[in-house]
């Protein structure tokens, strides 16, 4: 059975008084033995002895380490050696062989010495035990007489070996209740099952091992063979565990490990009071490391974090790699909150040191999320969550490190439960579209509507998109999402057509789309499925999340626009690269961000920046739409500056279908075809008398300070 652990915080004149009556017994065992070897002398079996004491000694220095073992120090084949001497010559020479090998090996394990004391005297109190059940046979073995064991000695042996055996297991698992504050029994009957096989598997060899010795003991040597067989499989099986619980590549604890390792502290602790942390390590751009220096390079370097961790932590702490560059630490045996917090620090500054590869200085940082338990989770997955929380706050925090915060968890279980509905009202429909429309500032008809999406629910209301669209990217249903969207606005562009309505439907597409390779294949089946012209519709894309994954987005917009489908370019001027994706994305339409929009009446900056994206776009031939528009004065400013088309509260809100199809009708002049390229709504511009741009407007301006007196 497995031996002793550490002291108790509690309960320790028990377990102190425990010890010392062990230490007691077993040491008067130790002397009673050592002085009837002293008196003894072997009878002409002198070789035999020493063969089976050097296997016992030898054997116990080398367990057998098998795969999936509950026992952390394997299971050692000496007790087949010791029972056979005492079979032979009587306990006082087994005790004395069975302590000094355990004690050798538990002192070179570097174990404390009442560790070494305790389990080397407890097993001798074990054989002492199994030597009086002989004796009450009437089996009196001695050095003087050596016994010949014999079938008619099975009933004293198998008694002996069940007596060795149970007291064991109460030895031990009497110390182990104290450290636990479980019972006796419990501890007893924990991989009963174990302990029982591989102790009597072992056992059994010894009559073997007797007969051979006192019969022919020049052949003790031949079972070197099978006991090397047995060494050579274990160690192979061990082997294939270790392969298939450590990463290959640093040599570390994979998550599988880390699990076990979690799961086994975590239910201890549920008898005691313990704290325990997790905590997760991110490299920061890394990615950056592999795309310069390669793949080699990288690995490289996740070896130096790998040492560099490990040297960082405490001893007894696990490092495990769980993939990439994600790395877990599983603090054990915490007393205060503040070691997790100088343990995660330590870490960070170890790897805040630039690593020299082939005379390149590599710089490093690394994101750390610390969760505890039990404050944050009573279980693996739960602790993993955490501090996967925690790990992405400091990262967009740029701290480094941070503790896991209910408040800051994005992913609350409100949320989760936001997300279960979520997908039953992709299903059920429950996700419709309003539309909000685009008037062009040169004729004052309209041209087109951007769909927006909403959902209509049960309990909570109408729910805006900025709720849930995160959501449906991050859990993977935003496909779904976008088919289903793309669906309806395809229906309604030819309700509209069936009505005369002629007008271009834009659909706010995700990057997650953009990113699916046979997301152009779908979208013209819907085109086809309705017998819609691809002119009618425009794809709205964001230019900061395109630069996720550019190369593969860019491919994706290219078969779109291969099919006919228009490619707008939303939000513009937010980010980075702007000028350098209009030189590489096939779109037709720029839609300038509210942030300039709305503040041209009162900001010549903003002013000009718009002016200037006006000129730009014209130059390139590209359609440009206003957003935002909210007040007359901005209307007027964005038609001085040449401005396209207008969209915002001002022009008209986001409207359910029936709503939008009678709004349209009022609004739309000539509603014959579609808004089309630049170059010929330029024509169409002049064709427009000034009369019917004067009127229109002034319906536009009407109805607008009307809304503006009603929008929410």
């Amino acid at each position: 059975m497995a031996s002793a652990e550490e002291p108790p915080s509690r309960g320790w004149v028990l377990w102190w008084a425990y010890l010392l009556l062990i230490f007691g017994l077993s040491s008067t065992l130790l002397g009673t033995s050592a002085v009837a070897i002293v008196h003894g002398h072997l009878d002409g079996s002198a070789g035999a002895f020493v063969l089976l004491a050097v296997f016992l000694v030898l054997s116990e220095l080398r367990p057998v380490m098998a795969s999936g073992s509950y026992d952390p120090d394997g299971v050692s084949v000496s007790t087949a050696f010791v029972f056979a001497i005492m079979l032979i010559w009587g306990p006082a020479p087994a005790i004395v062989l069975q302590f000094v090998a355990i004690s050798s090996r538990e002192l070179l394990m570097r174990k404390q010495w009442w560790r070494v004391f305790f389990n080397a005297g407890q097993y001798a109190i074990c054989l002492g035990a199994a030597a009086f059940v002989l004796n009450i046979f009437g089996l009196q073995p001695a050095m003087r007489h050596p016994h010949l064991f014999t079938a008619g000695s099975s009933v004293a042996f198998v008694a002996a070996a069940v007596v060795y055996h149970l007291a064991n297991l109460l030895l031990v698992g009497f110390i182990l209740s104290i450290r636990k504050g479980s019972t006796v029994w419990a501890e007893i009957t924990d991989e009963f099952w174990y302990y029982t096989s591989t102790t009597m598997a072992v056992i059994a060899l010894s009559p073997v091992l007797a007969v051979v010795a006192m019969h022919s003991w020049q052949m003790i040597p031949l079972l070197l063979l099978p006991l090397f067989l047995v060494y050579k499989t274990a160690s192979i099986s061990l082997e294939r565990e270790q392969q298939a619980l450590h990463d290959a590549l640093t040599g570390l604890a994979n998550r599988k490990l880390l699990l076990a390792s979690t799961s086994d502290v975590l239910d201890d602790l549920q008898l005691n009071d313990g704290r325990v942390a997790l905590i997760l390590l991110d490299l920061d751009r890394f990615k950056d490391i592999n795309d310069t220096l390669g793949h080699p390079v990288g690995d490289r370097v996740l070896q130096v974090v790998a040492s560099r961790i490990k040297e960082a932590v405490r001893p007894g702490d696990l490092v495990a790699r769980l993939g990439g560059d994600e790395f877990a630490v599983l603090l054990r045996g915490l007393h205060d909150d503040a070691t997790v917090n100088e343990v995660a620090e330590r870490i960070r500054a170890w790897l805040h040191e630039p690593i020299s590869l082939d005379g390149t200085l590599v710089d490093l940082d690394a994101s750390l999320g610390i969760a505890l338990f039990p404050d944050h989770g009573d279980d693996f997955d739960q602790l993993h969550r955490s501090a996967d929380v925690a790990m992405y706050v400091a990262k967009a925090s740029g701290g480094g490190v941070a503790v896991y915060d209910a408040d800051k968890d994005t992913n609350s279980l409100a949320r989760l439960g936001l997300l279960g509905e979520l997908r039953q009202a992709v299903d059920s429909g429950a996700l419709g579209l309003y539309y909000q429309p685009k008037i062009s500032l040169a004729t004052g008809e309209v041209v087109g509507v951007e769909a927006l999406v909403r959902w209509q629910h049960p309990t909570l209301g109408l729910v805006m998109p900025d709720d849930f669209i995160p959501l449906a990217e991050l859990s993977g249903l935003m496909p779904r999402v976008t088919d289903s969207l793309i669906d309806q606005a395809h229906a309604q562009s030819a309700a509209w057509d069936a009505d005369g309505l002629r007008l271009v439907v834009a659909v706010n597409v995700s990057v997650r789309d953009l990113l699916d390779h046979g997301f152009a294949e779908r979208v013209s089946a819907a085109l086809a499925r309705h017998a819609i012209d691809p002119a009618g519709l425009i794809l709205e894309i964001t230019e900061r999340r395109l630069l996720a994954d550019f190369e593969r987005g860019a491919k994706v917009l290219a078969e779109l626009v291969a099919s006919g489908v228009h490619i707008s370019l939303d939000d513009f001027g937010t980010g980075y690269s702007s000028l350098t994706l209009l030189k590489q994305l096939p779109v037709c339409e720029l839609k300038i961000d509210q942030s300039f929009v709305s503040r041209i009446g009162e900001s010549e900056a903003d002013a000009t920046i718009v002016g200037s994206i006006v000129e730009l776009a014209h130059a390139l031939d590209l359609t440009v739409v206003a957003e935002g528009v909210e007040t007359i004065d901005v209307l007027e400013r964005l038609e001085a500056l040449g401005c396209d088309q207008a969209q915002g509260w001002l022009v008209g809100l986001p409207m359910n279908a029936e709503t939008a199809s009678g709004w349209i009708a009022q609004h739309q002049p000539d509603a014959t075809r579609f808004a089309v390229p630049r170059q010929d709504a330029r024509l169409r511009v002049g064709a427009a008398t000034a009369t019917t741009r004067a009127t229109t407007a002034a319906a536009i301006t009407t109805a607008a300070a009307a809304r503006a007196r009603t929008r929410p």
